[in-house]
């Protein structure tokens, strides 16, 4: 009986030494995560030389942007998933090898079924240590056609994933767009910003020696000492604003924090088209309805629950399998060791057939989801071109606004330098004059990141591609080409395409 417990005691110990118990991470891992980490975000990247134009931007936003970087390693996945797939759909080769002992014969006796007696002899057909063999060829239909469906599910799921992968392209090239203009407007004014308000700070200290020597009113002072304290405000709010669109951009190109880089600057001012009419917006919504990255992505979602319907219905059908193999076996009882054998079924699960019904129910409902979340989308996304078409004309209109005003500020400021005197009123006014002028400057740069920003957005909201050149050479070559295709890059190019493509 100890004999027959010692096993049981045995096993029991060995599962009582395999508990798991919770383990944190050690600070020396944590740190090792990190390092490993840090080294894998910016590996194999060209160091940033020279001054950096859009196209430039956006080659190493497009190249080495972490975000596009996980979508292009989800298509991978994606599409390894779809070889495996082929390979379910393949026949089973199946070889097998396997040794058998026992402790005893397994003998028996006969009962001879005519006379009903029994056979005292006990025999014997099968030795105690037996080796098997066996290579075998399975093939069964039911099986083949579901993995053919599935395969067919993921070579959608491709689809998908290069979907929005294309939407990633997108929103990288639109918020390239919002922070470039707005980094290249706090470089061209930085230095600027930083005069004026060493000039202010200045200005403030010897007011505060005139209000010590008594040789300016308490009250004039105070209001002097206010209102350079207002200009000091305006001044770093607006260079705090710019300067984190420097930032911005730096982590859309991927760049190591703190590196330094330089936008060129050619000083003209991009010509943008005009304000679209309302004629281009019905035609706008339809390029968006058929190239929209969200709604393609509905299309093979459609053509997914098709093929689950399918699926539910070859799952219900009569499974044939086929057999076929060669099988060994070393039991020298047998008078043939080795034997070829084949053999054909049919199997049907007769209570899977009731489920048809509730199958074909439970599809229609999702068809109907599937439907009416697309007629939602589509909405939203016609919704979508209006506004950002509305946002385009609006800041057309601001940019002209804020252009004429920079004008008028440039000639007050000239009129206020050639008018100032002594007295701290005027020396006042002819600071702020200045300060005007450069935050009017900025305002207009501003405008012109926000007219950019708006039309990259009113292009993303169509669903707007830009042509990509293949990436065979470096990074300046992928740069040059980026810059031809963005010199074609606009909504009226786009709506001229969709209609010469239509005749």
């Amino acid at each position: 009986m100890i004999s027959k417990l010692m096993p049981l005691a045995v096993a029991a110990a060995l599962l009582t030494g395999c508990t798991i118990v919770p383990v944190a991470t050690t600070p020396a891992e944590r740190q090792a995560r990190v390092a490993s980490d840090q080294a894998a975000m910016f590996r194999d990247q060209e160091a940033v030389s020279g001054e950096l134009s859009f196209a430039d931007v956006l080659a190493r936003a497009y190249q080495y942007n972490l975000e596009n970087r996980v979508k292009l390693m989800e298509n991978a996945l994606v599409k390894s998933q779809l070889d495996l797939g082929f390979y379910d759909m393949l026949p089973r080769l199946t070889a097998s090898a396997g040794y058998t002992t026992r402790n005893n014969d397994p003998g028996g006796t006969a009962m001879n079924l005519r006379t009903g007696q029994v056979q005292t002899d006990v025999s014997v057909a099968q030795e105690r240590t037996r080796e098997t063999d066996s290579l075998t060829f399975s093939w069964n239909a039911l099986d083949f056609g579901l993995s053919y469906v599935r395969a067919q599910q993921s070579a959608n799921q491709v689809m998908i994933a290069e979907e929005r992968r294309r939407k990633t392209l997108q929103n990288i090239t639109q918020e390239v767009y919002t922070a470039y203009w707005r980094a290249l407007a706090a470089q061209r004014w930085a230095s600027e910003i930083d005069r004026l308000h060493g000039v202010a700070e200045a200005a403030l200290t010897d007011s505060r020696q005139i209000e010590e020597k008594r040789l300016m009113p308490p009250m004039q002072a105070l209001v002097y000492q206010r209102g350079l304290l207002e200009i000091v405000q305006q001044l770093r709010m607006r260079r705090n604003e710019l300067e984190t669109a420097r930032t911005e951009l730096a982590a859309l190109m991927n760049l190591r924090p703190g590196t330094a880089f330089r936008l060129k600057d050619t000083g003209a001012e991009p010509v943008l088209p005009a304000a679209l009419s309302k004629d281009a917006l019905p035609r706008m919504e339809d390029y968006a309805l058929l190239n929209r990255a969200e709604l393609r992505e509905e299309d093979y979602r459609q053509r997914i629950s098709a093929l689950e319907m399918r699926k539910a219905v070859l799952a219900i059908l009569p499974g044939l399998s086929f057999d076929t193999g060669l099988q060994h076996d070393s039991n020298k009882y047998l008078y043939n060791n080795s034997w070829y054998e084949s053999g054909l079924r049919v199997s049907f699960n007769l209570f899977k057939a009731f489920s048809l019904p509730a199958t074909k129910r439970q599809h229609e409902a999702q068809v109907r989801v599937d439907d009416t979340r697309r007629a939602a989308l589509a909405m939203a996304v016609m919704a979508q071109v209006r506004i950002s078409a509305e946002r385009y004309r609006q800041t057309v209109e601001e940019y002209e606004l804020a252009r004429r005003l920079d004008g008028i500020d440039q000639r007050i400021n000239s009129q206020m330098a050639n008018a100032v005197k002594s007295s701290a009123e005027n020396e006042l006014e002819a600071i702020r004059a200045q300060v005007r002028a450069v935050l009017s400057s900025l305002q207009r740069a501003n405008s012109q990141a926000s007219m950019q920003a708006a039309h990259a957005r009113m292009l993303n909201s169509i669903g707007v591609d830009l042509a990509i050149p293949a990436q065979a050479g470096g990074l300046a070559e992928f740069s040059a080409g980026l810059d031809q295709s963005l010199q074609r890059w606009s909504v009226d190019a786009v709506l001229k395409s969709q209609e010469s493509g239509k005749q």
